[in-house]
């Protein structure tokens, strides 16, 4: 049951914080130490199904109210307040690094764990500066074939920031031009048109997980290296322009807070879910 529980909590952690531009909720997942559980749950869905089925379903009905309640509330702080409150999860990321560092259990750190840390954060940063798209696809009943192929393949790319730590889902979606689309599909719960997208990220991330489980296991030290790449990027990624006279203050303010509380907050929760 505890396992369940803090499955729960920390997707409700995770799905809070997704809705911030730039943060990936697989960064938060690594930092919470549940990332390593939910890739291996996934990739092993079959093998144990009943305790992997209700961990995974127990951290998803976790992060989908923790999703909507930040949508509303989070929204609304980071429409007004947007270039100062990054600081405060630019804190709370790097207070989360230590945690990530013990996970890699490297034993003797050399010139192949550093390029795996380059890599990673090259990977992240390199994504950022895809450009934006404008992509139209029709919606409800007047929805095509070509249409469906096109939603097919953001699946796969979505499925893919999911998994990966670091990559922002909605940067993804800006990235194909159907952010705006997607959201008021899930607001109109339009299910023509996000059937086959939510088909298909659902098959691609147990795909997808396997491979990067394999690799967990095969080669922790480097894929955690990897991943630490991913969060050290994960906090340029979320600073878009520089704060203002006053606001330098403020945002130094959350910086420290963000980092102190961040430290003691990763020290109290739990990293092992069984």
């Amino acid at each position: 049951m505890k396992r369940y529980l803090l499955a729960f909590f920390k997707g409700f952690i995770i799905g809070t914080l997704m809705i911030v531009p730039g943060l990936s909720g697989g960064t938060i997942a690594v930092i919470l130490g549940i990332y390593t559980s939910l890739v291996e749950a996934a990739s092993n869905i079959f093998k144990d199904f009943k305790r992997n089925f209700l961990f995974l379903l127990s951290f998803i009905l976790g992060t989908l109210p923790g999703f909507f309640i930040s949508s509303n509330l989070m929204g609304a702080i980071l429409e007004q307040h947007a270039v100062i409150i990054v600081f405060l999860f630019a804190g709370l990321i790097l207070a989360g690094l230590p945690v990530v560092a013990r996970q890699a259990k490297i034993k003797h750190f050399n010139w192949k764990h550093i390029l795996a840390i380059l890599i990673g954060t090259g990977i992240v940063i390199g994504i950022t500066f895809l450009p934006e798209g404008n992509t139209s696809v029709l919606s409800g009943a007047e929805i095509k074939f070509i249409d469906v192929l096109f939603l097919i393949i953001v699946g796969f790319s979505v499925c893919v920031s999911i998994v990966l730590p670091g990559i922002s889902t909605f940067h993804v979606l800006y990235v194909y031009g159907l952010y705006e689309e997607v959201t008021k599909a899930i607001a109109n719960l339009d299910v023509l048109f996000l059937l086959p997208l939510v088909l298909t990220v659902l098959i691609g991330a147990l795909m997808l997980a396997k491979i990067v489980n394999y690799c967990l296991k095969k080669f922790p030290e480097i894929v955690y290296c990897v991943i630490i790449g991913f969060v050290i990027a994960s906090v340029f990624v979320l600073f878009k322009e520089a704060p203002q006279g006053i606001e330098w203050l403020w945002a130094l303010l959350l910086f420290a807070f963000g980092l102190i509380g961040g430290y003691f907050l990763m020290n109290k929760i739990p990293h092992k879910e069984d």
